[in-house]
């Protein structure tokens, strides 16, 4: 475990969890951290004192306040697999389901084993409470209902869908909800084994297309936001975003908000209505977006989760996740992340068009095109990452932020309990500080920024040469390049003595001014661009897609 607050953890653990809500940007106050080599996925469940996750083979459940360990299961040996898809909490109990074919469910107070069900097939989506059963899917495309209370079989014989089941599926009381690749939104009565309504739509994403919030279940097909009564799948309300949607929305008690493909946020109010009008640039999501408290939070492809103010369409928080092992900048220069992954492919064609209060018959579907994968990170010899990314949706809670990552760790961000008094470091990786070299073109000097505590202000950063400011190009895991050029805004540096100075502020007002000397003489060859070992790259290119759209 990573702790900032470790040397007042008997101070904070007097302090009960918080009721008030994020008003702005919050500094980290730990990160724990386990080894997995699978990707963890789902929401951290937070209790009023405790946390609970499934990382790699394991159920860990830590203190709030600390990070630190209250008990894992099994607390031997791990599991024969691992727990990919997160845990769910349900009163006393947690449940998660492993790909092991295993079915777990192990008791909040102390980790205990209450009861374990083995599939008979491979279990391959996330396992929900619905009323008084736990539902998942296999890989035969079955519906499979357990008692809660004990985990035996509930349904005589498992419920066959015709179509593949998309991985993610959601509960609304004794209802489970599951979309297919041809577009259907489905909600089966765990009472009756009946299904209770289906829906027809254009296109749902494999990655999640829907979201169940209150008595409502938002949907994001193609363009279209849409809304549906729980209870019955009712159109309420459908709005077109204009741009192809991706992943599935989030949903507050008065405000919706979905990301496009390319990165665009839009959102809504409870009615239908837009709230503002041009999508706000956020980035590639690479996790569903979710409310923290009356802002979106977005974690993205380039490894930054993003706070967003949507009344006033602002990003007024971004933080990129450091990689646990961190990246030095001896033995060789570094050098900025590569592309994000590409988008999928083409949006099908136009479908029937709707009657007055209901759907349109819809078009044929459009499958969705393959994601390429992204472009390499451009890195030091040693091929280290230079940020983290986010595994699921963050979850916030009172005064508090959690952020699960891929590689296996947990970030707490609290406004109270975080602790960040010092400015942002920043460091020169090319040219060497010192260095005698020419400073005329080609030629680029590379800076390193980093603030772990609550992430740089982009606007903040400046950089002068001789007191003249030069236009630089920040990462987004904060490499920050000045690019020499014959003339115009960065002009070469005459010969003598250049005093470089670069300005960096965090989200709390800690900043800080790095200076460097470099002797310059023009007579010498050009110091040109750091020598990259795996230069970052565009995202590859997504598949085509058939036809189809919301009716």
């Amino acid at each position: 475990m990573i702790s900032r607050v470790a040397a007042f953890s008997g101070l904070l653990a007097a302090i009960a969890p918080a009721s008030a809500e994020i008003t702005g940007p919050i500094p980290l106050a730990w990160r724990w951290t386990e080894q997995t080599a699978a990707a963890p996925a789902g929401q951290p469940q937070v209790n009023d004192d405790s946390i609970t996750i499934a990382v790699g083979g394991r159920i860990y459940n830590l203190d709030r306040v600390t990070g630190n360990l209250n008990w894992r299961y099994p607390a031997g040996e791990s599991i024969s697999g691992s727990f990919r898809t997160g845990a769910v909490r349900s009163g006393n109990m947690v449940i998660a389901a492993g790909d092991d074919k295993s079915v777990y469910s192990v008791d909040a107070s102390n980790g205990q084993l209450l009861w374990q069900h083995l599939s008979d097939d491979p279990i391959t989506s996330n396992a929900v409470v619905a009323g008084d059963y736990v539902v998942y899917v296999t890989s035969n495309q079955k519906l499979h209902a357990l008692f809660l209370s004990d985990g035996k079989p509930a349904w005589q014989t498992p419920l066959t869908v015709a179509e593949a089941i998309h991985p993610h599926i959601e509960a609304y009381e004794n209802t489970v909800i599951y979309s297919t690749p041809r577009g259907t939104l489905t909600a089966v009565d765990t009472t009756t084994q009946r299904n209770r309504w289906s829906q027809k739509f254009s296109q749902l994403s494999p990655r999640g297309g829907f979201t169940v919030a209150a008595d409502r279940v938002y949907v994001n097909s193609f363009n279209f936001v849409i809304a549906l009564r729980a209870n019955s799948g009712s159109l309420i309300w459908q709005n077109n975003a204009g741009s192809q949607l991706d992943i599935r929305p989030a949903a507050s008690s008065d405000t919706i908000a979905a990301v496009t493909q390319n990165g665009g946020l839009v959102a809504y109010n409870s009615s239908g209505r837009a709230i503002f009008g041009k999508p706000l640039q956020v980035g590639f999501p690479i996790a569903p977006p979710t409310f923290v408290g009356k802002y979106v939070c977005v974690a993205t492809a380039n490894g930054a989760i993003n706070m967003v103010d949507v009344q006033a369409a602002s990003i007024i928080w971004s933080y990129v996740i450091p990689p646990i092992t961190r990246a030095s900048n001896s033995g060789g220069s570094s050098a900025p992340a590569g592309g994000p992954p590409g988008l999928g492919g083409a949006a099908g064609g136009p479908g029937g068009s709707g009657a007055p209060g209901g759907f349109g018959a819809p078009g044929g579907f459009g499958a969705p095109g393959g994601q390429g994968a992204g472009g390499g990170q451009g890195t030091t010899p040693t091929n280290q990452p230079t940020f983290s990314l986010a595994s699921g949706q963050p979850v916030a809670v009172g005064n508090s932020l959690y952020v699960l990552t891929r590689e296996g760790s947990l970030l707490a961000f609290d406004k109270d309990l975080g602790i960040d008094l010092t400015p942002p470091d920043i460091s020169m990786v090319w040219p060497r500080p010192g260095e005698e070299t020419a400073g005329r073109a080609p030629a680029e000097m590379v800076f390193k920024l980093e603030d772990l505590g609550i992430g740089i202000r982009t606007e903040s950063v400046k950089v002068t040469i001789n007191g003249k400011e030069y236009i630089h190009k920040l990462s987004n895991d904060g490499f920050v390049s000045v690019l020499i050029i014959t003339g115009g805004a960065n002009p070469a540096i005459n010969n003598g003595r250049a005093l470089v100075k670069v300005t960096a502020t965090d989200w709390l007002g800690n900043s800080k001014t790095a200076e460097f000397n470099l002797s310059i003489d023009n007579s010498l060859p050009p110091m040109g661009s750091p020598p990259r070992t795996n230069t970052g790259g565009a995202g590859g290119t997504g598949g085509g897609a058939g036809s189809g759209a919301i009716g």
